[in-house]
């Protein structure tokens, strides 16, 4: 019972990390562009051509695309770190190993999904950022010491904090 309880708080710990992770640049990102994007619209689409319009269309289409499985992922991410620090706290080795490759193929789809959504960007700043995105993210889950410096649920929020900064590209474009 205490070590369910140990994986069960370990869990929910991760995963508030990644949800923190998340609000500071994904979720906090969308309503502040939200915000301004709606009293801006009006200015700029007058102002500019309708291509520039079809543009920006596009780039909240792809931002909000990428922000969708950030958030997605980083929870479920996160809950996968919290159940690895639990298994490891348990002294449950195998399971722990096991939490760790879904960590892992958490990011590498994450990975994916953000590189087919720099494919639809029209503006290449926007492709640039999450291509990079995509590959800070990738490099995350080919790195052998990001996860195995996990060794309790205190060593989660390094490995979220890395995950964060990977997407800091995207908060320069995704407003």
């Amino acid at each position: 019972m205490r070590r369910l309880a140990v994986c069960s708080l370990a869990a929910l710990a991760a995963a508030a990390l990644a949800l923190a992770g998340c609000d500071s640049g994904g979720a906090g990102t969308p309503t502040a562009a939200g915000a301004s994007a709606g009293a801006q619209s009006p200015d700029t689409s007058a102002a500019q051509p309708s291509s520039d319009a079809s543009v920006t269309a596009n780039t909240r289409q792809v931002c909000d695309r990428i922000n969708q499985a950030v958030a997605t992922n980083a929870n479920a991410f996160g809950s996968d770190l919290g159940t690895l620090a639990g298994h490891l706290a348990g002294n449950n080795q195998a399971a722990a190993a096991t939490a760790r490759a879904d960590a892992i193929n958490r990011l590498k789809a994450l990975a994916v999904q953000v590189r087919v959504a720099a494919g639809l960007a029209q503006d290449p700043a926007v492709q640039a950022a999450a291509r990079d995105a995509a590959g800070q993210i990738e490099a995350l889950a080919n790195d052998p010491a990001a996860l195995t410096s996990i060794k309790s649920a205190g060593d989660v929020a390094a490995v979220i904090e890395r995950l964060t900064r990977a997407t800091d590209a995207m908060n320069k474009v995704c407003v």
